[in-house]
């Protein structure tokens, strides 16, 4: 698992003893922290849940095909997987999108301006006379 193979690296061990003594003071703790985590019992996991976890409140989802989905199922026996996993989910591939016709992917011709009125144009500024003095 992770915690095993991490604690084999070098660069993991240090990662880890900097967090214990930037967030517990104590560097040791990377010694006795999964000794702890196996030595739990089941009683303790359990007295923990109900302290800390709410069990009267939860919510339970139940997805329920339509009954088209039901009559069109495959089952799953007859799903032969590429993965070497056993139990592995079958891979999930979207469908192709739909290919556009021809005139729908070809650019639109260009827009024609020559019979648009132009707007107009301001009067120029006229030089005044110069005033010598």
């Amino acid at each position: 698992n992770d915690t095993t193979r991490g604690r084999q690296s070098s660069l993991f061990r240090a990662q880890r003893i900097a967090e214990y003594t930037l967030y517990d003071g104590d560097p040791n703790l990377f010694n006795t922290d999964l000794e702890r985590y196996l030595n739990a019992t089941p009683g303790e996991i359990k007295a923990a849940l109900a302290r800390y976890l709410l069990t009267d409140n939860y919510s339970t989802v139940e997805i329920v095909p339509s009954p088209e989905e039901a009559r069109d199922a495959v089952p799953a026996s007859s799903i032969t997987s590429e993965s070497s996993l056993p139990g592995a989910p079958p891979p999930q591939v979207p469908p192709k999108p739909p290919t556009l016709p021809a005139s729908a992917t070809e650019a639109p011709p260009p827009v024609e301006r020559a019979n648009e009125p132009q707007p107009e144009k301001s009067p120029q500024p006229t030089e005044s006379p110069r005033m010598e003095g």
